[in-house]
């Protein structure tokens, strides 16, 4: 039942990239929470199949997209 579970996130999760790339394309604050969310999925698979590589990528795409949704927030409330 958890592979079930792991395996559609993994599936989804590929349209939550395409989402996001969509969402920043037309410069919606939503697209950077959107890339973190893809990017902490990433992560997750990237460890359970021990791949330092892509570990290394989807922290570095984290670390910038985190940034990013804190500027935006930080913009929307100034």
């Amino acid at each position: 039942m958890i592979k079930k579970i792991y395996d559609f996130l993994l599936t989804i999760n590929c349209y939550f990239l395409v989402l996001a790339a969509i969402l920043t394309v037309v410069n919606s604050p939503y697209g950077s929470p959107v890339f973190m969310y893809t990017s902490i999925i990433g992560l997750i698979d990237a460890i359970k199949s021990k791949s330092q590589n892509g570990i290394i990528i989807n922290c570095t795409f984290l670390a910038m997209n985190t940034y990013f949704t804190i500027r935006n927030i930080v913009n929307a409330l100034i």
